[in-house]
């Protein structure tokens, strides 16, 4: 396994452009968001801010790491309800998995991060209904940071 410690977001600190591209019946459709991303608590973790203008809606992401048990838990709230998010749980490896459910029925859900360099990384949602087998991706995001 690889080392993690609390700076392994570090990266993410900052302002950034993001290209949205998300799931829609059987198409996809894309949005603009802004992002601005800030350290917690002498650095054990993040909060971002998210605002997708066209839709008036908006959100963050608190990432935590827990040097304990040397995981990071991200959860995400949305200005549409306010309500926070069960936590998905990764590694150093930006991998993240955990559990919710859509319509009543439960999901396994996975982040993967793909950071390409100090100013530009991807970010991919999927939801699985087979415990992992499958996986369907649904929502995905480019960032760039903003010079």
């Amino acid at each position: 396994m690889l080392a993690m410690a609390q700076d392994d977001f570090d990266f993410f600190h900052g302002s950034w452009t993001v290209r949205n591209r998300k799931r829609a019946g059987e198409g996809w459709t894309e949005f603009p968001a802004t992002c601005t991303v800030r350290a917690l608590i002498g650095g054990i973790g993040f909060i971002d801010e998210m605002s997708f203008p066209e839709t008036g809606t908006g959100g963050s992401t608190i990432g935590l790491y827990d040097s304990e048990r040397d995981l990071w838990a991200h959860y995400w709230v949305s200005t549409r309800n306010g309500v926070l998010q069960p936590a998905v749980y990764g590694s150093a490896a930006k991998e993240f998995y955990g559990d919710d459910e859509l319509d009543g029925k439960p999901m396994r859900v996975r982040y993967l991060w793909d950071v390409r360099s100090h100013d530009d990384f991807g970010w991919e949602q999927a939801f699985s209904f087979d415990d992992g087998n499958t996986w369907e991706v649904d929502w995905v995001m480019d960032f760039s940071r903003v010079s």
